[in-house]
């Protein structure tokens, strides 16, 4: 009778040793999962997020002497240095803070911004077939030529987008300050140089109107 009983004991021993050692185990493997779950959330969060441009901050340091406002659907400024170099993007609307709102661009070429932003605004579906790109130079000292300047974008936006598979159409303009700062300055200003090219022909044309005039006479 007491061999039966140490031989229960024995099992009943064993049998408590076997599940502590599983809870054990188990209890383990949970912490360890979840220490590992920890560690993976902490890298995650540690990985540094791209932020937008602090515009202000940026204006207040770094020379800028040009401005180009843009228009796809998301609107924002584009401020140049005068190796035509971002300074700064600013976001004028909801859709720009959507698309481009955790990017920065400071520092990079305008070519280079501008591939980006047609990029991220096809990506996001802001341009389509046959979209109007207006860029207007709101701002220009006469560090850079904003004659060169709107040739430059116009080929920049126009290859960007078909790289996308997109045609578009671009829509150049500039502030009759910038118009008036670059023309007092001698340098080249294409609605001036239109206005030059139709008030001549208009002068050709009434004089050669006048001449067959005279020879019908």
């Amino acid at each position: 009778m007491q061999r039966r009983n140490v031989g229960v004991f024995c099992c009943l021993l064993c049998l408590v040793l076997a599940c502590s050692t599983m809870m054990f185990g188990c209890g383990k493997a949970k912490q360890e999962e979840q220490k590992s779950a920890t560690n993976q959330k902490t890298e995650k969060t540690n990985e540094p997020e791209e932020t937008g441009d602090d515009v202000a901050a940026l204006l207040k340091n770094v020379k800028y002497v040009a401005v180009i406002h843009v228009k796809i659907n998301p609107e924002f400024n584009i401020y140049l240095d005068e190796d035509e170099n971002v300074v700064a993007l600013e976001c004028l609307n909801a859709d720009a803070k959507d698309a481009y709102g955790k990017k920065s661009f400071a520092g990079k070429t305008l070519d280079e911004t501008l591939q980006t932003v047609v990029s991220i605004a096809a990506e996001k579906g802001y341009m389509k077939e046959d979209q109007t790109v207006a860029l207007t130079i709101t701002e220009c000292t006469t560090d850079l030529n904003a004659t060169e300047l709107q040739t430059k974008m116009d080929r920049m936006v126009t290859e960007a987008a078909k790289e996308q598979n997109i045609t578009v159409t671009t829509a150049m303009d500039m502030s009759e300050e910038v118009r008036t700062t670059q023309r007092e300055a001698g340098l080249s200003c294409v609605r001036w140089q239109f206005q030059v090219r139709c008030l001549w022909w208009q002068r050709f044309t009434l004089k050669w109107d006048g001449m067959q005039e005279n020879n019908n006479t």
